[in-house]
């Protein structure tokens, strides 16, 4: 932990104490972090799953429609349209590619973030004892330290909520919950990626709706109705050959 700065969440420790700690257990030489569990894995798919499906199918609908206008307001408006749900596909895409991969809150291991180790898990850690039966540790004005990540979490009302994810397996700050669908923690760092890829999710159904609504005129029933020609006479010749085939065979 550093000096103490107006944007520095963690806390000035006394002078020698960082330096000594760093001295004899480096970080190169704490134990590894926790294994992440197997949903960090398995559910970003059903996410990106999700996401992927949603957006072809309201791209496909919104770009099939708008290529049925026949009038040229028709044909404007479906393009700007179609530009529209391409922008929040694109959006929802970049939201959902950030709460994966970005890492938002995760408190990583410095010597600002490891440093003092507590007491009684620097006596354990210098035996090599198993530090699983441990307790967090409470440190000043509200920090916790993490026996299993080795990080001080700053306190609540500096850096937001700290927890440790048992998917996940890292602390983070700013922490609101798991989410079973991207496989990763919510945070308020990447808050906003979340909230927009749902809103994004409106925006391309009410885009769909509406490209619907413009090509729902003379142009929508004159096309219906050259596909319902089309069918009924693709009817007509097969059934004319079925019973073309029938009466050889008689």
């Amino acid at each position: 932990m550093s000096g103490g700065t107006g944007s520095d969440p963690y806390l000035p420790l006394p002078a020698g104490t960082e330096a000594s700690s760093q001295a004899r257990i480096p970080i190169e030489k704490l134990p590894e972090l926790p294994a992440r569990g197997v949903g960090y894995w398995a559910e970003p798919w059903c996410g990106i799953f999700t996401v992927l499906v949603l957006s072809l199918l309201l791209v496909g609908l919104t770009t099939s429609v708008a290529a049925e206008g026949r009038k040229e307001v028709e044909l404007a408006t479906g393009r700007i349209l179609v530009s529209a749900i391409w922008t929040w596909a694109a959006i929802a895409a970049a939201c959902t590619a950030y709460i994966i991969l970005g890492g938002a809150g995760e408190i990583k291991r410095s010597p600002e973030t490891c440093y003092p180790i507590p007491d009684e898990v620097y006596e354990k850690l210098l035996t090599s004892q198993s530090l699983d039966s441990m307790r967090n540790v409470d440190g000043p004005q509200g920090s916790t330290y993490c026996v299993r990540c080795l990080v001080w979490r700053p306190p609540t009302k500096v850096a937001g909520r700290g927890h440790h994810c048992n998917t996940c397996q890292r602390c983070v700050t700013g922490f609101d919950h798991h989410c079973g669908v991207f496989g990763r923690c919510i945070v308020a760092g990447n808050m906003p990626c979340f909230y927009a890829v749902m809103a994004m999710f409106v925006l391309g159904s009410v885009t769909a709706m509406g490209t619907m609504f413009v090509v729902s005129g003379d142009s929508f029933r004159e096309t219906t109705a050259e596909h319902a020609v089309a069918t009924t006479a693709a009817a007509t010749s097969t059934t004319a050959a079925v019973k073309a085939i029938q009466t050889w065979m008689i």
